[in-house]
């Protein structure tokens, strides 16, 4: 696993949990957007961005050394399925030029269904244990790629991008945990083995836990082991 990768994720989680010192994480305040969230959205947005390109190109990578060996039957011995539907797909992988999220959408959506990938949001506030459920407040951060739209919480990130002035009030809290969200989900896609087998510190479970995998066990309470639902 790449350890810069995981410490800057550690750190955009420890500046969330920090926002969440003065507005908590509840329904009733994900609208609100401040200098200090249009920050965090913006440092997520771009570092999942960046995740997604190093994952495509490493996959690919392992594709093609496994393709040259013959180890054909490993689980990252296969192609990505989309691949053909992504212009200049060669070009991309390659590193001359690069992906965008409509590629993300057709590649990773093909090959692990984030759509579907939801996540339990730890650190929300509810007073009523009785309306409590098991698996806590549910996100899923790219659900709208299921309904053919675009993804509300990138859109805001590129808005803000280009003029973050006029788009200021674009930088929800909401928008922000659903990027930190997805960047989440795209790590434990790419680091597959080191989450399932508990290989992580438990603060990489400070703020989310994946409800897309069942609880296999655990080699100390907080250091969980998944398996496939």
């Amino acid at each position: 696993m790449n350890n810069l990768e995981l410490d800057y994720f550690h750190e955009l989680q420890r500046n969330m949990t920090d926002i969440f010192r003065y507005v908590a994480c509840h329904e009733a305040n994900f609208g609100s957007f401040s200098i200090r969230i249009e920050s965090a959205l913006v440092d997520t947005a771009a570092f999942f961005d960046s995740v997604c390109q190093d994952f495509i190109r490493l996959r690919y990578a392992e594709y093609m050394i496994r393709q040259e060996t013959g180890e054909t039957d490993t689980p990252y011995a296969s192609h990505f399925k989309a691949s053909d539907r992504v212009a200049k797909f060669q070009e991309k992988v390659s590193g001359g030029v690069e992906f965008n999220m409509g590629d993300y959408r057709i590649l990773l959506e093909a090959e692990f269904n984030l759509s579907r990938c939801e996540v339990q949001l730890r650190p929300y506030q509810q007073n009523n244990p009785s309306l409590k459920s098991p698996d806590g407040y549910r996100l899923s951060p790219f659900s709208q790629w299921a309904k053919e739209e675009k993804l509300s919480w990138w859109e805001a990130f590129t808005k803000l991008k280009h003029d973050r002035i006029n788009n200021f009030q674009l930088a929800t809290l909401r928008n922000s945990i659903n990027a930190l969200a997805a960047t989440f989900i795209v790590l434990s896609f790419k680091y597959l083995d080191d989450f399932r087998g508990g290989l992580l510190t438990g603060d990489t479970y400070a703020i989310f836990y994946p409800l897309y995998w069942g609880k296999a066990g655990s080699i100390v309470p907080v250091l969980p082991i998944w398996k496939d639902t």
